[in-house]
């Protein structure tokens, strides 16, 4: 069921007008040119409005407010269809309107300037073509649709775009004639007549016959009228002038990879960091991006994914090195790599490497985009150590936001195959690797540069408590009795909802709020302050999976996640659990405690609780 749109509150259309003022200035800003020459189109064309309201020209009154909502269409694709229009290519559309309605119509250049529409329409074929070959090209990096032409059926698929838009405005002028008795197909005087009709022996050959005289209803005219047909065939002629010439340039520019600086100027482009994100992981949405040239081309730029403050990729991409605003980040990993023996792999970065060169550290790099954390893990290693590792062998334990590169880090440790003969380092990334045992990567763990104390904190833990002295991760035993503990090991029924390596969540039988959910660790933990930092990571990334599920594919508004440490706090069952209540506008729950109120002194109970060290409160 398809989540209905929610309505925005006064508060939020005060923040989006806000910082839609605040965009259109950034724009402003960036694109002086486009912007001036809006500007003084848009004021001539309403000092023109004016003026034919004053001379009631009510036809031309009409042209300029049509001329007004055409200015609107370059704005419109750019931030409804998240199409980029070049600035080179806006300030031509926005001239070209201009020319063809206020100078040719109003102002009558059609008949002062000679060539006046013969120009346009040579434009306008130059134009389409350029439209043609973005709209093939946006197709072309359509995951879903796998299109995939050679630049010459690009090249005609452009081509045969303009001259159908080309034939269609003939249709159009055709109609207007027609129906409405105007002139938009401009008759010509013809001096002379040419056809088979006028053979006076009949044959299948044509004769010329001048026009010497041509009188209509007793008025004489300077030649026969062609009622528009010279004006069409002349209008098509050079809208294919047009088409052939952006045709050649987009089919040499698409050969040449991208490269040149004169066709990008013409041809618009998807805003990739605009696009919405997929539904689903691995169901990429029309408009999903990919690059023109197919993976098996040389790679251009490296790109990540950009990802908001909670975690969620927003469905933007940016290069590597590229400034991100406050409130975006990327994905990074950290790996410790152990033979399952105490011992634990480090390595020495190489001279030439832009960040930390020459210090020793662990395994880490950054996600390319489309690339999960897990993915990045097994790419890296194979990079800079020559290792596969199996993806059973990887444990994450930690998520660190680094907020100086604005960026998460995912923490894995992963255990090595193969013992040290199978590593292969690379020079470019590696200069030398080393074997340490517990106790000097406990104290190396200490010594990273850069790392915040709960970094190196979780780490620790980790080590001691699974790694220590060739222990391998094992489940701590069921706790007899517990319900939830035979629920994990399947001898109790369940309404399972959710289930991975570490976690379980199912129905709450109390039936006391639709979709109360259970979500516990599969090994017994009495209650969270006792729980391991890994454990306690495992069932926090399922609950946040399980809510946004609810959220996103439910139809669910929220959630309500709860949890209940120790008897006094009223745990009813003594196995480690998070509660997870989908709520809707106006469901009559409140999940909320009536707590009353206190009157402890602030200051007092600061005193008591507070973790702080005096310099700090």
């Amino acid at each position: 069921m398809p989540k209905k749109k929610k309505k925005l509150t006064k508060a939020e259309k005060r923040q989006r007008a806000i910082e839609e003022k605040a965009r259109a200035k950034k724009e402003i800003q960036e694109h002086p040119v486009l912007f001036g020459t809006y500007v003084v189109l848009r004021f001539l064309v309403v000092a023109v409005m004016v003026l034919q309201i004053t001379n009631r020209e009510w036809y031309d009154v009409f042209l300029c407010a049509l001329t007004l909502v055409l200015f609107m269409i370059p704005s419109f694709v750019e931030r409804r269809l998240h199409i980029d229009v070049p600035n080179v290519l806006e300030v031509i559309i926005l001239l070209f309107i201009f020319s063809a309605e206020i100078l040719g119509e109003i102002q009558e250049y059609y008949l002062i300037i000679p060539f006046w529409d013969t120009i346009l329409h040579t434009l306008n074929g130059f134009l389409m073509a350029a439209i043609g070959l973005a709209m093939v090209d946006i197709l072309n990096r359509s995951r879903k649709f796998r299109i995939r032409l050679s630049p010459v059926f690009v090249a005609v698929v452009a081509f045969c775009f303009s001259m159908t838009i080309g034939v269609l405005w003939e249709f159009f002028e055709y109609g207007m004639d027609i129906f409405f008795h105007m002139d938009m197909q401009k008759d010509t005087y013809i001096p002379a007549v040419t056809s088979v009709l006028l053979n006076p022996d009949g044959r299948n050959a044509a004769v010329t016959v001048p026009v010497e005289s041509v009188a209509i209803n007793g008025q004489p005219w300077p030649g026969y009228i062609d009622i528009g047909l010279h004006d069409t065939m002349k209008d098509l002629l050079v809208n294919f002038i047009g088409a052939v010439v952006f045709s050649l340039i987009g089919m040499l520019y698409i050969m040449g990879r991208g490269r040149g600086k004169f066709a990008p100027n013409f041809i618009p482009r998807l805003k990739e960091y605009e696009l919405p994100a997929p539904k689903a992981e691995g169901e990429p949405n029309l408009l999903t991006p990919i690059p023109l040239e197919g993976p098996e081309e040389a790679p251009g730029p490296e790109l990540f994914d950009i990802y908001t403050r909670d975690g969620r990729r927003t469905g933007r991409t940016a290069p590597r090195g590229a400034a991100l605003a406050p409130d975006e980040f990327r994905l990074g990993v950290h790996v410790f790599l152990h033979d399952g023996q105490g011992r634990f792999l480090v390595q020495k970065r190489a001279a030439s490497k832009r960040s930390r060169p020459g210090q020793w550290e662990i395994t880490m790099g950054h996600a390319l985009a489309g690339e999960s954390a897990v993915e990045c893990t097994l790419r890296e290693v194979q990079e800079e150590l020559g290792v596969s590792i199996l993806p059973e062998n990887l444990v994450k334990a930690y998520r660190w936001l680094e907020k100086g590169p604005q960026m998460f880090i995912d923490l894995f440790f992963a255990r090595l195959e193969g013992g040290p003969g199978a590593i292969t380092p690379q020079k470019e990334e590696v200069a030398e690797v080393k074997w340490l045992t517990t106790a000097e990567i406990l104290r190396f763990v200490q010594a990273l540069p850069a790392r915040t104390d709960d970094y190196k904190t979780v780490v620790t833990q980790y080590i001691k408590a699974c790694l220590s002295g060739g222990a391998q991760e094992s489940t701590p035993p069921a706790k007899p009795g517990c319900i939830f503990c035979q629920i994990a090991a399947g001898q109790a029924p369940c309404y399972k909802i959710y289930e991975d390596d570490h976690t379980l969540a199912f129905l709450d039988i109390a039936m006391d709020a639709p979709g109360h959910t259970l979500v516990i660790p599969k090994h017994h933990e009495d209650h969270a302050v006792s729980s391991s930092p890994e454990t306690l990571a495992h069932l926090m990334e399922a609950v946040r999976v399980i809510s946004r599920h609810y959220i996103e594919d439910c139809a669910y508004d929220g959630v309500n996640i709860l949890n209940a440490s120790g008897a006094a706090a009223q745990q009813s069952v003594p196995h480690l659990h998070f509660h997870i209540i989908p709520r809707t506008k106006g469901d009559g729950l409140n999940t909320w405690p009536a707590l009353g109120r206190h009157e402890t002194d602030l200051a007092a109970m600061q005193q008591k609780l507070t973790m702080l060290k005096e310099d700090s409160k």
